[in-house]
């Protein structure tokens, strides 16, 4: 099948079994992303809601959209995912795309512990309005890449009977009956770009979802940072997982619960998924370097 690469949103984008015009449709569509969703743009929609943070700002459909699914896992996950970090990432020294971080411009003071309970944010659906403030900036991060990937990746299923989109470990892949050759999902080594750790066979339709502190991380003050942060802290998560892959029929709440995962650790992780998402599959990645899979795999695999 042919593949077609390209960057877009800080990460690759790859597509398999797409046609040359089907493959730009979709590059096209992470660069309108990016450049809506974007926290390091100064023109993107996401940076001007910022930008009037106190103030009520009319936002497009997609913004609300994208939001509106934020604040569904935020409400579902209790916290643990959140769309209001956007402040915290910036006294982090997160305030410009990863290849532009250095060392030398990491120089800022660590955020006091973040409380759900000051969050005054607006939200009107219908009328598309929406206020936030100065101490919870939005940052869709993830949730605006997963999605990305799952809503064109729903427009080519209707085009084609077998194909793959990843951006950045954020995969949908789909094929029908009459396809015969399944899918089959490297799980990428956390310290690797070249090697995998497990690899998937997948049965049918499923998006895959990756998450690892390994990859981003940056240097300040003799301690290492990266981009996974906890909100109960507003620091990085410091559980015993590196890395976790979530699958399911759909690709963002894998996307969502991915992060999840790394930010709750393997002791209270599986079980917190379980009550909330019992369906969803994963593979986790401790600091040992030991895999912990749930025993649902065969839900979506044919075999690990």
């Amino acid at each position: 099948m042919k593949r077609f690469y390209s960057k877009a949103m800080n990460t690759d984008i790859l597509t398999v079994g797409l046609s040359p015009v089907q493959a730009a449709e979709v590059f096209q569509w992470f660069e309108l992303i990016e450049k809506q969703f974007s926290r390091f743009l100064p023109s993107s929609e996401l940076s001007r809601v910022n930008g009037n943070a106190g103030k009520e700002t009319l936002v497009s459909e997609r913004f609300i959209q994208i939001f509106y699914q934020a604040l569904l896992y935020y409400e579902q996950t209790e916290g643990i995912f959140t769309p209001f970090l956007g402040a915290h990432m910036n006294r982090l020294g997160y305030d410009k795309t990863f290849e532009n971080i250095h060392d030398s411009i990491i120089q800022r003071e660590h955020p006091k512990t973040f409380s759900h309970h000051d969050e005054k944010i607006f939200v009107n659906i219908k009328e598309r309005m929406v206020k936030t403030n100065s101490k919870n900036l939005l940052d869709f991060g993830g949730i605006a890449k997963g999605w990305s990937v799952q809503q064109i990746a729903l427009k080519m299923i209707n085009k084609l009977p077998a194909g793959l989109i990843d951006a950045g470990g954020d995969i949908f892949a789909w094929n029908n009956e009459d396809t015969k050759k399944p899918w089959i999902i490297g799980i990428a080594h956390p310290y690797s770009d070249t090697q995998s750790i497990a690899k998937l066979t997948l049965k049918s339709q499923a998006g895959v979802a990756t998450s690892t502190i390994s990859k981003r991380y940056w240097k300040h003050q003799q301690m290492l940072f990266h981009h996974i942060i906890d909100p109960r802290t507003a620091l990085p998560a410091q559980s015993d997982c590196i890395q976790a892959t979530v699958i399911g029929n759909e690709l963002l709440p894998a996307e969502v619960y991915a992060k999840c995962l790394l930010i709750l650790g393997s002791q209270k992780g599986p079980a917190w998924l379980k009550n909330r998402q019992p369906d969803l599959a994963y593979i986790l990645v401790d600091k040992k370097g030991r895999q912990i899979a749930s025993s649902n795999l065969n839900r979506y695999c044919h075999e690990v």
